[in-house]
């Protein structure tokens, strides 16, 4: 879906705001799952992240991608039924 050229600004601003903020937000909740669920290993020395910390990344991004692509879908359909908007001016 394209965007008006008046308006190519304001959609590249925010998607580049989306990326920035996802970025951000992706690792720190990442680390966060790897240091809730961590182990150890015998006769190896320190602490290490378990496989279901990787479970939970990995299942939370899923759903995270499938609420996304509900909500786009969810909004398309909102956005066709409005009148379109003359950005001319």
């Amino acid at each position: 879906m394209s965007s008006p050229q008046k308006a190519e600004g304001i959609s590249l601003g925010m998607s580049v705001l989306l990326i920035l903020v996802g970025q951000s937000l992706g690792p720190s909740v990442a680390g966060m799952f790897q240091q809730m669920y961590s182990q150890t290993i015998p006769n190896i020395p320190g602490v290490f992240p378990s496989a279901l910390s990787y479970l939970e990344i990995f299942s939370s991004a899923g759903i995270l991608s499938i609420v996304s692509i509900v909500l786009v879908v969810l909004l398309r359909n909102k956005v066709k039924a409005q009148p379109s908007y003359n950005l001319e001016s």
